[in-house]
């Protein structure tokens, strides 16, 4: 097999490989590319060649790509052979890893401490709470200069709040002055991390994880997940999300993609607004946002598309309507859809609700139809046959 580059391994759960298979993957030299699913080693005790002082039997492989690309609720392995396995390679692969994609229990922090990372380019780390909350998340993460996407998509438990990634204080700047896509989950308003990223950031990603309304939607993985752990979800308010943005500065003129989660304040237009003036090269934009018992009625709904009409590059909008059918006063669906439509930019080609159902959540594309003349506004329609939107997919289950 010498042209073998890439193995990719799709253990079911609890069922890994003995670790003579791995010991042969990882030592084959011309392999550059390796994906796990849920497991990745047997329990010690039915693995009989699993050596008295972890070790393979020849040259770690110089790999670039470690993926294990799990959906997010989706049992995997969290066993301490797992995560010695991890550690003992990536110390040998530091040099040359470009990719990684793994859960945090079983992620070699400790190497990601104290070795130098300088051809990694993109880290997604998913799951719980890390394992000890003594260090901030940045102590792990300062050795990788030329990191262009990070991804830090945590839980967090809810005996102890979110955590800040940075120190209070912080002064060092940013470790990866390099960086093009961020996304936190859980964010602390106050955290330092803000107020260091970098003017090259061109994808923002502020959000719950799990998402907020998971635990009273439909019954999946994640919602059993989330209550077996006993994580939290809180959203920040869009007053806590309005100075988070503004830590951020109006340095990031590269932004291009922004989602945010939130709860409803008395600073929802007010943080439009900021968007709209601060970021003015968005061509994406989504906002989940969960109202009070409020009424939203027209007006309301017209304010909020007011705020974001001077994106004058906007071409998609997801929004969660949130609406509370019950309450005297609130728009219907449509007259809110509509409303929030009518004053954006004629640039914005599609708008897209979120709509939960019994057993699904998707995004549901809707059309902006404007007069050819005026370039206003007179009808949405619906447009199922679009599964992609100047390449974003608008189908987004509630596991992303």
């Amino acid at each position: 097999m010498k042209r073998l580059r890439s193995v990719v391994v799709d253990t079911s759960s609890g069922a890994g490989l003995p670790f003579w298979v791995l010991d042969a993957i990882f030592s084959t030299p011309q392999v550059r590319s390796v994906q796990f699913g849920s497991s990745i080693c047997l329990p010690l005790e039915d693995d009989c060649s699993v050596p008295k002082h972890l070790r393979l039997t020849g040259p770690v492989a110089s790999l670039t790509s470690f993926r294990r690309p799990l959906r997010s609720g989706t049992w995997y392995s969290q066993t301490p052979e797992e995560a010695d396995l991890l550690f003992y390679l990536f110390k040998q692969i530091h040099r040359t890893i470009e990719v990684v994609e793994m859960p945090i229990e079983t992620a070699p922090l400790r190497a990601f401490r104290r070795k130098d990372w300088p051809c990694l380019r993109e880290l997604v780390l998913r799951g719980g709470p890390r394992r000890s909350a003594r260090a901030f998340m940045l102590e792990h993460l300062t050795r990788m200069p030329n990191l262009r996407v990070l991804k830090l998509e945590l839980a967090y438990s809810s005996e102890a709040g979110p955590q800040c990634m940075f120190p209070p204080g912080w002064t060092g700047g940013c470790p990866w002055p390099n960086l093009e896509v961020l996304a936190v989950s859980n964010p602390h308003p106050d955290d330092e991390l803000y107020a260091n990223v970098p003017d090259s950031l061109q994808e923002l990603t502020i959000r719950c994880y799990p998402r907020y309304y998971v635990p009273d939607g439909p019954e999946t993985q994640e919602s059993m997940a989330m209550k077996m752990n006993r994580w939290g979800s809180s959203p920040l308010t869009s007053a806590e999300m309005l100075r988070v943005l503004r830590r951020c500065g109006v340095s990031l003129v590269r932004l291009r993609h922004l989602e945010v989660e939130l709860a409803a304040s008395s600073e929802d237009i007010g943080l439009l607004r900021y968007i709209a003036a601060a970021f003015p090269s968005l061509a994406f934009l989504q906002i989940l946002r969960y109202c009070t018992d409020t009424a939203q009625d027209v007006a309301s709904w017209a304010a909020l598309g007011d705020a974001l009409a001077p994106l004058t590059k906007l071409r998609l909008l997801r929004v969660d309507l949130d609406l509370k059918e019950d309450v005297d006063g609130t728009a219907t669906y449509e007259e809110a859809l509509t409303a929030l439509a009518r004053p954006l930019s004629p640039t914005v080609r599609f708008i897209c609700p979120m709509i939960i159902q019994e057993r699904f959540i998707e995004w549901k594309p809707y059309r902006i139809v404007r007069n050819c003349t005026s370039s206003e506004t007179f009808r949405l329609e619906h447009a199922p046959q679009y599964e992609r939107i100047d390449g974003y997919w608008y189908v987004i289950c509630s596991c992303m």
